[in-house]
């Protein structure tokens, strides 16, 4: 309740996608910095099922599957400016992150896997 997951028609998702995606909402639950759960992973797909990979925050939207809150969606949607949406979490200022770091005080963040599953 109170999130969407978006997508795409080209995403394969892994068997455990809505797991990683209530992992990522209770995340999102706690720290109002993570604006967004990215299931896109370069690096992997996963051929058994439950296995476990690391997570990381990072400032770039990857936009090929990916969960957001009402909340957020509220925020978004009363945020000016909010064209081009996928820097949305770049630019500096009250709606973005500082840029630079290693997402030590940033003020939003989207939640990634992190390198392979395998890694």
């Amino acid at each position: 309740r109170g999130a969407t997951a978006v997508l795409e028609d080209d995403l394969l998702p892994a068997p455990d996608l809505v797991a990683y995606f209530e992992y990522g909402r209770a995340v999102m639950q706690r720290d109002p910095k993570v604006k967004v759960v990215s299931a896109w992973n370069d690096n992997g797909f996963n051929l058994r099922p439950g296995l476990r990979c690391a997570v990381q925050r990072g400032e770039h939207f990857m936009s090929l599957g990916w969960l957001i809150t009402r909340a957020v969606f509220d925020h978004l949607l009363a945020t000016p400016r909010l064209w081009p949406a996928d820097r949305f979490a770049l630019e500096p200022g009250p709606h973005g992150g500082s840029g630079e770091g290693d997402g030590e005080g940033k003020s939003e963040a989207v939640l990634s896997i992190k390198g392979g599953w395998e890694q």
